[in-house]
């Protein structure tokens, strides 16, 4: 039986205006249930939203002399409220304040 290759989405937001789906290596997997936690490694990887905003603003141009404000909503709000502040440390600003709302029983 031949093993499918495995593929990575790359979310539309690491490369603007294009998404792409492209085969990596073959599966390490030695059986189908290794294979399944492979694949699920993979695929939460890949919709992890703090790598994901922090690849975008990256990619943004020069940062404004402002301190920007940060607001976060969500299930996702915690992971990109922390990769936002670190993106902005990385140019050397902070945040002059924000809003993060997430379920209950999150925590930073």
């Amino acid at each position: 039986m031949r093993r499918p290759h495995v593929y990575h989405f790359a979310p539309f937001f690491t490369s603007p205006g294009r998404a792409s789906l492209t085969p990596t290596s073959a599966p390490a997997a030695s059986s189908p249930a290794a294979l399944l936690a492979e694949l699920y490694a993979v695929a939460t990887a890949a919709v992890d939203p703090g790598p994901a905003l922090a690849g975008r603003l990256r990619s943004l141009g020069p940062a404004d002399a402002a301190r920007p404000w940060l607001i976060a909503l969500g299930k996702a709000a915690q992971p990109m409220a922390r990769a936002a502040v670190a993106a902005l440390a990385a140019r050397g600003l902070e945040p002059a304040g924000g809003l993060v709302i997430s379920p209950q029983g999150d925590s930073p």
